[in-house]
């Protein structure tokens, strides 16, 4: 998540791509310096991020983007402002959307898909936010509508769209930034998730205990 915001606040990619295409040339560190203009972008800092959902995944992420400098609004049905002041010094609870929307310059959204969530960030949500905004989406492909997200970024209501759920609708969107699903694509996280699973079988088969139960 941080990365794909820092990757929509700086064209990184577009720089990354100019590089690579200009390989050839012996004068490319020059001819970088002249070119770098084009990929300008803002920073970070000072901007303020929402974080709709403070789970496991919203609060590290509140807490990383506090540590970068930026303001924090955070948004969760399942909390309360007692229990969100205890994730980040200064965070911003708010118990309507609405709020949040008019609020951020960044949004990023980690919620499930049910009923109530699929389709939540359209054009009525759009709507509220800020001219500009840069939505991050790295929990559910299903909570954005696909044609009003694309209808924004082509208005420039919307300044990007970073998301990790390629779709034939979303790879052709301007302005956004698709990556595959690269989470838990880590050697790390690999080795953690086999580990997790032995631990929950050897702890259901001696102690009857069920945790981090998905489908049950």
């Amino acid at each position: 998540v941080i990365a794909g915001m820092l990757l929509s606040a700086r064209d990184i990619i577009g720089g990354n791509a100019w590089v690579k295409a200009n390989a050839d040339d012996e004068n490319v560190g020059k001819a970088a310096e002249k070119a770098k203009k084009q990929f300008a972008g803002g920073e970070i800092t000072g901007k303020t991020l929402g974080i709709i959902g403070l789970g496991a995944i919203g609060k590290r992420v509140a807490v990383a983007a506090s540590a970068l400098g930026m303001d924090i609004v955070g948004y969760d049905p399942f909390m309360d402002a007692v229990a969100a002041e205890q994730i980040v010094s200064g965070l911003r609870f708010v118990t309507d959307l609405d709020d949040l929307y008019e609020a951020s310059d960044y949004i990023t959204i980690h919620v499930p898909a049910t009923d109530q969530t699929r389709g939540m960030i359209d054009a009525a949500a759009i709507g509220k936010m800020r001219d500009g905004v840069v939505f991050l989406n790295f929990s559910r492909d299903a909570l954005v509508n696909d044609p009003d997200m694309a209808a924004a970024l082509e208005s420039g209501k919307v300044l990007r769209y970073v998301s990790d759920f390629a779709n034939p609708a979303v790879v052709k969107m301007p302005n956004a930034i698709v990556l595959p699903h690269l989470g838990a694509s880590t050697a790390e996280a690999e080795d953690n998730c086999a580990i997790m699973a032995v631990n929950e079988v050897m702890n259901y088969l001696t102690t009857g205990e069920k945790v981090n139960c998905v489908n049950l």
